[in-house]
């Protein structure tokens, strides 16, 4: 006797969250509500019988259920983007460009030069998408994508596109307290989980690659 498959909202749901051990990220990258993703996984949950997700105070992690669940739908989703690459690239119109890159980037070194680049290329279909999370070519239905980093990932070519020049950035009146580099102890360090070197790097320069400041704050992108 055939066995229901389980919803394809609730699979993509589940996914999302294990590859993020967050229900959060999985919303945003999935355009939903975090209790929405919630809600599907539940769904997800009953289906099977048992938990997939042991749901912490301030975190999520898989149970032994879902981590030999998870295994299955992410192999099986790769295996759908592949062949979904395979038949959509060959018929896909060859004037599309799809590009993924961070959305300062976008803001601020491509969007001002879009009317050019449009205009040397009659008849182009451009796509554009903001996101921080690296790209998944397999998955994914992208052509090309702009990250910070060093250029090391494995089975990519890479392009470097610009040097980046970091300096430490604040309020005035924050400025006049800090006379030295180690003063920084005393404040609040923002960094950018997209490009998470600056600080380490600038405080190891500065010969302080110790130094514990009074808070951090964590921001998933420079704009």
């Amino acid at each position: 006797m055939q066995t229901r498959l389980p919803p394809l909202p609730a699979l993509e749901a589940f996914d999302a969250a294990a590859r993020h051990m967050s229900f959060k990220a999985a919303a945003a990258e999935l355009h939903l509500t975090p209790s929405a993703v919630s809600h599907r996984i539940r769904q997800l949950e009953r289906h099977l019988g048992q938990p997939l997700f042991r749901r912490l105070n301030r975190e999520i992690r898989l149970t032994p259920a879902g981590e030999d669940f998870f295994a299955t739908v992410r192999k099986s989703f790769d295996a759908l983007s592949r062949a979904a690459q395979r038949i959509g690239r060959g018929s896909r119109p060859r004037e599309e460009l799809h590009v993924s890159m961070v959305p300062y980037f976008a803001a601020a070194c491509v969007i001002p030069h879009l009317s050019d680049f449009l205009n040397s290329q009659p008849g182009l279909r451009l796509y554009v998408e903001n996101s921080t999370r690296n790209a998944d070519f397999a998955r994914d239905a992208v052509d090309a994508g702009v990250r910070f980093g060093d250029g090391r990932w494995p089975g990519l070519a890479a392009v470097k596109l610009t040097d980046l020049a970091v300096a430490p950035v604040c309020r005035p009146d924050i400025a006049a307290l800090l006379r030295r580099p180690a003063d920084l102890a005393g404040q609040t360090l923002i960094h950018v989980t997209s490009f998470a070197d600056p600080w380490p790097r600038w405080l190891e320069a500065a010969g302080l690659a110790g130094l514990k400041p009074k808070r951090e704050v964590w921001v998933d992108s420079l704009t």
